[in-house]
């Protein structure tokens, strides 16, 4: 309801350096995700297969996401809306990019 109000943050150790970076977003997930009563979420390590991070309200649980693996990330909200039946459910996702780890370097 403040003008900034919605950023998020996102922090993390890059795969090609192992420096430390961060990106800074907007819109409606990092404010629902503060009225859901969470200030931050750590993931460490790496998951042996694909997962989603599900939270509400106090609740928060990886889901298995294979059915979501190669979608783009208007694909993955549609679906994960449709699957949770939550029209307004808010949704932050990697992409393909990500998927297959694509570096920004020439190289």
């Amino acid at each position: 309801m403040a003008s900034t109000g919605g950023r998020y943050t996102v922090v993390t150790k890059g795969p090609l350096t192992g420096a430390i970076a961060c990106s800074n977003s907007g819109g409606y997930w990092g404010a629902e995700l503060k009225m859901a009563g969470w200030d931050m979420v750590i993931f460490e390590g790496k998951s042996a297969k694909p997962v989603f991070l599900y939270i509400e309200d106090d609740v928060a649980e990886l889901r298995d996401a294979s059915h979501l693996w190669g979608k783009s990330v208007w694909e993955t909200e549609e679906t994960l809306k449709k699957q949770l039946q939550q029209p307004l459910a808010r949704v932050s996702s990697i992409g393909l990019a990500g998927e297959n780890r694509c570096s920004t370097r020439p190289w």
